[in-house]
């Protein structure tokens, strides 16, 4: 499937819906014609077989009819009879058959495709009455309100679409992730370095869902589920991520064309494990996340004398009169503003 980059694009999200009811409408009303036309042919042929049943009350009672028709042959008329009264039960079968027919036929079109078809122009009317149904996806805009996401690398989104004639458009959004620490989702303080992935939301009819692929010079694969060599642990093949319980609010904010949340999701997604599943129980394939050491500074104040030697052309004596004056205000105490306060009034 070939994509077409574009720094801007205008996104109807009523097309799908729109396209997909209207779709079902021709369905649903191409099954009712149908299934007409069959019900009016069943009619066509059961009218004459009806009527030759009639003729069933004109047949003998006795067997003296049949003797006569074959010249006093008991055989010969006991096969008659036989004869006459397969014809009547085949024939009892047929109109039988063709009712049952037609009475099926009834059925769905009153029970079924007409109720598809209600359902259907219902779900027509509602999409093309959603509001705010243009969403527009501009490059710049998406980059800047990204720009504060620790999952996302700046300048990295890129909006695509696929044109089709027949169908609807797809679109894929892709963008890079930094290099992020992924955490055990089960409360121990395992965690693992997972290095950037290029990430791609595909969005449309067909081919919807997201996907992983390398960086070129960045990516690192490690052995994950059922052997293939993946950039999460949580992958059934070497781009495909199993999104789990992500699945759902993925599923959502792609419809929104949500593109910012996403961003989250994903990022979530990838900042944890969990050993307990059949791929996160490979999470020690990847390297361990060993935090830096923490350096501390004293930051409390220190007296004038403590202080490095100042330059010449600074007014020294000035600082330090004014620090004087701080470290002596540290000094006095409440009573000491209560007397001043008192002394001014």
């Amino acid at each position: 499937m070939a994509f077409k980059v574009r720094k801007r694009l205008e996104i109807n999200r009523a097309a799908p819906g729109i396209k997909a009811a209207k779709r079902q409408i021709e369905n649903c009303e191409r099954t009712i014609a149908e299934q007409r036309a069959a019900r009016t042919r069943y009619k066509l042929k059961l009218a004459p077989l009806k009527k030759e049943y009639l003729c069933l009350d004109s047949v003998p009672k006795t067997n003296w009819p049949f003797l006569q028709a074959a010249g006093g042959s008991t055989s010969v008329a006991d096969q008659l009879k036989d004869q006459i009264s397969r014809g009547f039960s085949r024939l009892a079968a047929d109109i039988v058959d063709y009712e049952r027919r037609i009475r099926r036929i009834e059925e769905e079109i009153i029970a079924e495709m007409l109720a598809n078809l209600q359902q259907a122009k219902f779900r027509l009317h509602r999409a093309e009455s959603m509001p705010n149904a243009i969403v527009t996806l501009d490059t710049d805009k998406l980059d800047s309100d990204l720009s504060v996401c620790d999952d996302y690398v700046n300048g990295s989104i890129k909006l695509k679409i696929h044109e089709e004639w027949l169908a609807e458009d797809t679109y894929r959004i892709t963008y890079q992730t930094p290099q992020l620490i992924a955490r055990c989702a089960r409360g121990s303080n395992e965690a693992i370095v997972i290095s950037p992935i290029n990430v791609d939301i595909t969005i449309g009819d067909r081919n919807h869902g997201v996907k992983f692929r390398s960086v070129n010079g960045l990516s690192k694969r490690y052995g994950g589920y059922d052997g293939s060599e993946v950039l999460h642990p949580h992958m059934t093949s070497t781009s495909q991520p199993c999104l789990g319980d992500f699945s759902g609010p993925v599923q959502d904010a792609s419809e929104d064309y949500d593109i910012v949340t996403l961003v989250t999701l994903v990022g979530m997604f990838l900042r944890q494990f969990d050993p307990e599943d059949p791929a996160g129980r490979r999470f020690y394939h990847w390297p361990e996340c060993v935090p830096e050491p923490v350096s501390y500074i004293d930051s409390y104040p220190q007296r004038p004398d403590s202080y490095p030697q100042r330059p010449d052309s600074v007014n020294t004596q000035l600082i330090d009169e004014m620090l004087d004056g701080i470290f002596a205000d540290e000094d006095r105490c409440e009573s000491d503003y209560a007397d001043e306060y008192v002394r001014s009034n």
